[in-house]
């Protein structure tokens, strides 16, 4: 598997150059800048797989970059990283769109399981989209569920002796009713039916009909 790409975003070049350096000790492949405006134009270029931002910047804030970066791919995980954290800023953060929130003074290991845990849901979210477009292509997916013959043939059943039919050609099963299996075969049987027979000692003959 290839390294994932990450954008590590900060004014403080110490702060990019740390974070950059223990991601790369991990594995990751890392890209750095130290302006949102940079930031930007790597997400459009690159593609990153992962950005880490700092949320207090000059001149533009890492929540505008945030909502900028997510316009550009709205599935790119983006963990913000703040010295003032608070509930109230963690909160508007994830109600943005990120996907987790550091405090500044985080731990190599919190670092590194923010991170993984932002890719791990990058890869779910691309082998979702990957099996939908699969399941498009070689069924359409109209007929998986709603179009195929099996499921149109029950959902048009014409009205029966336990249902009865509704404005859209479906039929509405009486809920009294339970299901009763007979040589292989089920069907119908209203609430108390079955067990009436049952405590007589009826039993049904090859053709449904009790004796």
């Amino acid at each position: 598997m290839s390294a994932s790409k990450i954008l590590v975003v900060d004014d403080e070049l110490d702060m990019v150059e740390s974070c950059a350096r223990i991601l790369k000790r991990v594995g990751h492949q890392c890209l750095t800048a130290t302006d949102p405006a940079t930031a930007l134009a790597l997400v459009e270029s690159e593609r990153p797989d992962l950005v880490l931002t700092d949320l207090k910047m000059p001149g533009s804030d890492g929540m505008e970059l945030l909502r900028r970066a997510r316009e550009l791919d709205p599935a790119l995980p983006v963990i913000l990283v703040t010295a003032f954290a608070s509930i109230e800023s963690a909160v508007e953060a994830i109600k943005q769109g990120a996907f987790d929130y550091l405090p500044k003074n985080f731990s190599v290991e919190q670092l590194c399981v923010a991170v993984e845990r932002g890719l791990r849901h990058r890869r779910l979210q691309e082998e979702n989209l990957s099996l939908r477009e699969q399941l498009q292509g070689t069924l359409g997916f109209e007929n998986i569920l709603g179009r195929s013959p099996a499921t149109a043939g029950t959902r048009e059943r014409p009205t029966g002796r336990h249902g009865r039919g509704t404005s859209d050609g479906a039929l509405e099963v009486d809920p009294s009713a339970e299901l009763v299996a007979e040589a292989g075969v089920a069907r119908l049987e209203p609430a108390g039916a079955a067990g009436a027979h049952a405590s007589h000692g009826w039993v049904p003959d090859r053709e449904g009909h009790f004796n």
